[in-house]
């Protein structure tokens, strides 16, 4: 199996400038699971966030806050009306005969930001009266309607919409952030226990091989009547109960594979035998704790970093916007409309000539101003709106504040876990190496016959526990690490506008000025 960059890029699949803007996070490059060339934990991650239902999930989510924006947006797009009708009146012609109307129009409306209208417009009518000649009549001018309170202003609802719908997206982008941090933990951590079920089956064999061993090394001693025929029964009890250990491990391996397929996204069936995991935990070396960053450094990182705090820090930026286009929504309606224009004449048959009407004997120009308003009884209807939208703002800053709070205490915690799991790997390694050496001591005096196959035993039931007592220590050291990472915001670092995953983010601890490192 090809070995995984260092880096791994996620770029946007879609090429719209602001999706690719706002998202700049794209699906990686096809990845599968070869048998024979082992699974690596960059692997694993790189699947799981290409397959992940989540991730997915999450990306549609975002396609459809885009599209909120841009339905937002259309409301300030122009408007072109072009029309075109005939008509025909039998007998209207002073001498009996048709009348002939030709009717052209041409609008446009276009909205602004600042709630005014601003629509232009122009007709043209030709009449052709059988027997006299053809004569066209053109008015052209503009309508401009101006809100004086309802819909003027920056506060206007569509306005609001269309800001609060930017703020919405980038919330969503934050959040496919946030989902991309949660699927690296997930497989991260599902990549974990596979890798400790791998290493607890070698340990497992490994304590068959060495009770082999000593069932041999009995047989050998029976057969000089060097030992009783019991003690062979004993030896042989004691491998069988180790094959048993290593049959356990073999299930265990099988339900951590199926576990990280999952997890990674992917069907377990298609990929029924399990490879073997290429990476180790990683473990603390000497002056690990000395090394570590101050807690209030490690809180500033996450509060700095956690993409799901910045998404519903957003998501109330974006939800008081749009209580403030509600709130415009309140005030009284009243519209002056103002219009400026002319009007122009020709005759004649061809087709310059009905046009020339709208350039032609203009005898001046005309204005005109309205005011409307416009009264709803009660304004119930905008008043139910704007306790809605007061309600979701007052939502939102709860659900933000209970996040705020709880990320300095998920990072006290998940701090203290890994100083915790360095004390315990540190103490558990030197236990093990003890019963280490007190298990080739006994192996020596046994093979020397001034011991017994029973402290042989126990001396290597001694030390296979305290194997499997360091490997579930250095699988909570990673599994703290991981935590420390997540609850801190750096599992995913972002590079460019590019979402990327580094080896640093999965294997060490987040370093308080570096943030993402």
């Amino acid at each position: 199996m090809p070995r995984i960059p260092q880096v791994i890029q996620l770029k946007s699949a879609l090429s719209i400038a602001m999706l690719g803007a706002c998202m700049a996070l794209l699906p990686f490059p096809a990845a599968s699971v070869q048998a024979g060339e082992g699974i690596s934990m960059l692997q694993s991650v790189r699947i799981g966030l290409e397959h992940s239902p989540a991730v997915l999930t999450e990306r549609q989510a975002l396609r459809i806050s885009l599209s909120t924006l841009e339905d937002a947006r259309a409301r300030y797009d122009p408007t072109i009306a072009l029309s075109s009708a005939y008509r025909k009146d039998a007998g209207t012609a002073p001498d009996g005969g048709d009348l002939h109307t030709v009717s052209s129009g041409l609008s446009v409306t276009q909205h602004l930001p600042s709630g005014i209208t601003v629509a232009p417009a122009i007709t043209i009518n030709r009449t052709d009266k059988e027997g006299t000649a053809a004569s066209s009549a053109a008015a052209a001018g503009m309508t401009i309607t101006v809100p004086l309170f309802k819909g003027l202003g920056s506060s206007n609802l569509y306005r609001s919409n269309r800001n609060a719908a930017k703020l919405s997206l980038e919330a969503e982008r934050r959040t496919l952030v946030d989902i991309l941090e949660s699927s690296t933990y997930a497989t991260a951590g599902a990549y974990w226990s596979y890798v400790y079920a791998w290493r607890q089956r070698e340990l497992a064999r490994t304590l068959t091989e060495s009770a082999e061993s000593q069932l041999n090394a009995t047989r050998a001693l029976a057969e000089a009547d060097a030992i009783a025929t019991l003690m062979i029964e004993q030896a042989s009890a004691y491998l069988q109960q180790s094959q048993a250990s290593e049959a356990s491990s073999e299930l265990a391996i099988q339900q951590a594979w199926h576990g990280l397929m999952l997890a990674m996204g992917f069907d377990a069936a298609k990929y029924p035998v399990p490879q073997p995991p290429v990476d180790r935990f990683p473990v603390p070396g000497a002056g690990f704790k000395a090394s570590l960053p101050g807690i209030d450094s490690l809180q500033a990182v996450a509060m700095r970093n956690r993409a799901d705090l910045q998404a519903r820090r957003l998501g109330s930026q974006a939800a008081s916007t749009l209580l403030e286009g509600y709130r415009n929504e309140r005030r009284p309606d009243i519209s002056l409309s103002l219009w400026g224009g002319y009007t122009g004449s020709s005759d004649g048959e061809s087709f310059h000539d009905y046009l020339r009407s709208a350039t032609g004997n203009i005898p001046g120009t005309s204005v005109s101003a309205g005011l409307t308003w416009t009264i709803d009884a009660g304004n119930r209807s905008a008043e139910a709106a704007y306790i809605t939208r007061s309600a979701q703002l007052e939502e939102t800053r709860i659900l933000e504040a209970e996040l705020d709070r709880s990320v300095k205490s998920t990072v006290t915690l998940a701090f203290a876990a890994v100083r915790n799991a360095a004390d315990v790997y540190q103490l558990t390694r030197n236990s093990t190496g003890s019963y280490r050496r007190l298990k080739e001591g006994e192996l020596r005096k046994f093979r020397m016959g001034m011991s017994d196959i029973f402290n042989l035993q126990t001396a290597s039931n001694n030390l296979a526990t305290a194997e499997l007592q360091l490997l579930s220590a250095e699988q909570s050291f990673a599994l703290a690490v991981l935590g420390l990472r997540r609850a801190t915001g750096t599992l995913v670092a972002e590079e460019g506008g590019a979402a990327t995953i580094q080896a640093a983010n999965i294997f060490s601890v987040p370093l308080a000025k570096g943030g993402r490192r």
